[in-house]
């Protein structure tokens, strides 16, 4: 009997070690949002939803701001302003930080909600997603993360199959798909159609939202300078967002206010090339992040 727990002991030792091998191989190309989780404390960072998550590189910034900034935005769904992501931020936050950088995207999706009451934060669906349940944002490797979200597809961590996206350990996410005429053309019908039918019916905007972005900025101003973005994005999808919002400014008027410094590049004239007319391509994403990081140098506002 004793030889057989023993055995059984010891059994367990090596399945277990060898399932916590298989987690610690998890990496930029397990998923989309892994290693945000992995990383220490921030002091510079980049705040938003899949637009800045794709559209705002970090290391473009060194040169120019001599500071390491650290892209910390997930997705519409997972991280529109309210208090389940300011949480988040301020777990994030290394609370040393005195000269920090923080840079907020914003545009009129990331300020909604698409439940009954857009001002009642019990029922914001980010409630029961991800940032609300994740106690543990700066460990490596991050066992809550892996055991929780992969839900039993524990072999992502294994092989480097996913082609098409890659987290970067500042936190950009880098995406690498095809990028012909039609392919885009494609992408970008899908996406209009989707917010035809699927946004403008359904979301409203949220003084909740709102309120929760002012105490974002001002969370942050006290660690540091405050940038708000507005990231361009395709005609199309510009046009839908001025229909829905075509005050956006004026419901941004206090959250401009605190910051220091208001970026709207919705408004200029290059030709950025988007992946789906929503996300910027990363070669473009690169030049944008360039006119942010050279904006800010100047002194901003």
């Amino acid at each position: 009997m004793l030889r057989f727990i023993s055995l059984t002991l010891l059994f367990l030792v090596v399945v277990t070690g060898g399932f916590l091998l298989i987690l610690t191989r998890a990496n930029g190309f397990t998923d989309p949002f892994y290693v945000r989780f992995t990383t220490p404390p921030q002091q510079n960072m980049i705040i938003g939803t899949s637009r800045s998550a794709q559209g705002i590189v970090p290391s473009s910034f060194k040169s120019i701001l001599k500071k390491e900034l650290f892209n910390y935005s997930f997705t519409a769904g997972h991280s529109p302003y309210g208090p389940i992501y300011l949480n988040s931020i301020k777990k994030k936050l290394d609370p040393s930080t005195k000269d920090g950088i923080f840079i907020l995207s914003i545009d009129p999706w990331a300020i909604s909600a698409g439940t009954g009451d857009p001002n009642s934060a019990s029922e914001f669906l980010e409630n029961d997603l991800m940032l609300a349940n994740m106690e543990t944002v700066n460990s490596n490797p991050n066992f809550e993360y892996l055991l929780q979200e992969l839900k039993g597809n524990y072999h992502l961590t294994l092989f480097n199959s996913n082609t098409v996206t890659f987290l970067h350990q500042d936190g950009w996410l880098e995406v690498t798909i095809p990028m012909d005429s039609s392919s885009v053309a494609i992408r970008t019908i899908r996406k209009i159609k989707n917010y035809r039918t699927e946004n403008l019916p359904n979301m409203k905007i949220s003084q909740t939202r709102i309120d929760y972005l002012n105490q974002t900025i001002d969370f942050l101003k006290s660690y540091g300078k405050v940038y708000l973005v507005r990231l361009p994005i395709g005609e199309e999808l510009l046009e839908i967002e001025n229909e829905y919002s075509a005050n956006f400014d004026d419901l941004m008027r206090a959250s401009i206010e605190r910051a220091d410094g208001y970026l709207d590049l919705t408004k200029r004239d290059e030709r950025f090339l988007f992946t789906d007319g929503n996300h910027l391509w990363k070669d473009s994403a690169l030049e944008v992040s360039n006119i942010i990081a050279a904006w800010i140098g100047r002194g901003a506002k």
